[in-house]
This record gives structure tokens, sequence and C-alpha cells, in this order.
């Protein structure tokens, strides 16, 4: 049971809180040595609090399904019928919070990220993703390939 848990929801819990960590390291960390304008530290500002509510989002959702998944006869009398239905109702509506991760998901691309919310819009509104580039970005420049036969 509890080697359950520990597979499904405090051992990626842990790695991620690991791995956001080392991200906002390194992308936070002064130890670059580079000068760092008002829009870079914008986006860093940006990103470790794109990590972040995705990280506390990801570990709300999933925990609970784990939690109820290899737990539930601890918390519920699973023999009588009334304990047997609240244990059933609790699963339930931690396995709809985990499906709710990925509904949320997109709620906070599109929250956070501009480029994101551009492109969905483009996508809705029947303009093509490759509408915004222009022909002659595809075009190979003569001078440095040479003239093609």
């Amino acid at each position: 049971m509890y080697v359950q848990f520990g597979t499904y929801a405090l051992g990626p819990a842990v790695f991620l809180i690991a791995f956001n960590g080392i991200i906002i390291f390194l992308h936070y960390g002064e130890g670059s040595g580079l000068q760092t304008t008002k829009l870079t530290k914008q986006v860093r500002n940006q990103l470790v609090i794109l990590v972040f509510v995705s990280s506390s989002q990801f570990i709300i959702t999933v925990f609970p399904v784990a939690f109820f998944y290899g737990l539930l006869h601890e918390f519920f009398d699973l023999t009588t019928r009334a304990g047997e239905a609240r244990g059933q109702l609790a699963y339930n509506a931690s396995v709809m919070l985990f499906y709710c991760n990925n509904a949320t998901n997109f709620l906070i691309y599109c929250f956070f990220w501009k480029k994101f919310r551009q492109e969905i819009v483009k996508m809705f509104t029947g303009e093509t993703l490759m509408g915004s580039i222009s022909e002659s970005d595809f075009r190979m420049d003569q001078s440095q390939y040479g003239e093609v036969r």
C-alpha cells in the first residue's frame, strides 16, 4: 500500500520538485556573468512562476488519486455499505481531480504564455500557423548557396 503511494505520488512529486528546483537555479542564478536586461528578468520571473504553478497544480491534482488508490481502507470502513459508498465517492472525486490536470494545463499555458495565446487565437480565427511567415523566408539566398540549375 505504501509502496504504491510512494511510487505514484511521493516519488514523482519529489522528482518534480527537485528537477524544477534545478531549472529555477539554472535560469534564476546569477552565476552566468552575463548582463541581464529588464526583459530577461521578466522572462526569468515568468518562467519561475510558470514552473511553480504547473508543478503545484500537478501535485495537487495527482496526489489525491495516488493517496486514495492504496490507502482507501485506512480512511473508510469498507465493510459497511455506507463506508464503501464514502470511499468510492472520495476515490471518484480524486480521479476527477486527476483528469482536471489536463484541462488546467491548457488554462495555465493560456494565462502565462503570450505566444501560446496568440497561436491559439490564430488557430480559432482560421489563420494558418504559417500564414504570418512570408515566402521570402523560405527562399534560398543565392549569394550563400550559389546558383542552382
